[in-house]
Order: C-alpha cells, then structure tokens, then sequence
C-alpha cells in the first residue's frame, strides 16, 4: 500500500511539475542573431556551382502554443562579394515548427522539425550593371532551441529550392539567433 501511495505521490508531482512548466514555455519571443547563406545551382540536374552565397543576420518573432507546436515569422539577410560582383539577398519566412520541448530542472530544451512559406530576393550588381531576382517557394528545416527562465538560443537550417529560368538553385540558410521570451 506504501508502494502504490509513494507512486501515485511521484505520479502527480511529476504532472504537477510539468503543468507549471509547460505554461512557462507558452508566449511570444522575439530574438536578433546571425545568417550564412549557401546555395547549390544545377542546370538539367547537373550541379554547376557550390558556394557560400553571403552572411547577414536574422530577426524574428514566434509565438509557442504549448511544448510541442509553435510559429513564427522572420527576416534574413546575406551579402557577399561573388564572381567580382555584388549580392545583396534576403527572406521573409512564415512557418510552423513542431517538436518537444524537454524540460530540464529550470531549462528547456526543444529539438524541432518546421516547414513553412520563404519569399526570397536579391540584388547582384557588377560595375555599373544590376540584376534582380526574386521567387517563392515552401522551405523545411531542422532546428534546436535552449530556453532558460525568460531568454532564448536557437540554431536552426533551412533548405528551400527557387527556380530562374533553366537553374534550379538550392538555398541552405543556417542562423544561430539569441532572444527573450515573454
């Protein structure tokens, strides 16, 4: 009978504990941090060119509806001397991420997969010549996420493929980003 009142004291002093800090997790963060940009381009499904395609930094804003679903939305920038030219690039995001955010004593920890909607553009300017580009595409990701009381680290990458003309050009976006949680 001890056995069984000892467990069932654990049991809902672990729910209990987990109740409070799932509550904790919820809300609004917004976090500024840093990008690097690289791209594979491919021409008949022949790989043309691999390269870094720029840093930038990167600001966003998400909201966490509990430890397993959140969104977000951002803005990335890369810039980068290329082929003698000038590039100048960015993204606006909007996505869903989904994953669990594992608590640890005061910390959490949350390992998540997200997909979502990219607009990207960019500028590439040689002496006195211009081109632009712009595309949409759906992007996925993988990332991972420290929370600790009301502040916030995330790494996370971002692949995305946009179409100009005959290329298929594959965007990978890294950003590692540090914010506070409301």
């Amino acid at each position: 009978m001890k056995k069984v009142l000892f467990g069932t004291s654990l049991l809902i002093g672990l729910f209990s504990t987990a109740s409070v800090l799932a509550n904790d997790f919820s809300g609004s963060r917004v976090g500024l941090g840093l990008s690097k940009t690289s791209v594979t381009v491919e021409y008949n499904e022949v790989e043309i060119w691999d390269g870094d395609y720029g840093n930038g930094f990167k600001l966003e804003y998400g909201y966490d509806f509990n430890q397993i679903i959140g969104v977000g939305i951002s803005y990335e920038t890369n810039e980068d001397t290329i082929f003698n030219g000038e590039l100048e690039g960015s993204s606006i995001k909007v996505g869903a991420d989904i994953g669990y955010a594992f608590p640890i004593q005061e910390v959490f920890l949350k390992p998540y997969g997200k997909l979502g909607f990219v607009s990207y553009s960019e500028e590439y300017s040689i002496d006195n010549d211009s081109t632009e580009f712009d595309d949409n595409s759906v992007f996925a990701g993988l990332g991972v996420r420290f929370q600790y009381s009301h502040f916030y680290t995330d790494l996370s990458v971002d692949f995305y493929v946009l179409e100009d003309g005959p290329l298929d050009i594959g965007y990978v976006q890294t950003a590692l980003t540090a914010g506070y949680k409301f």
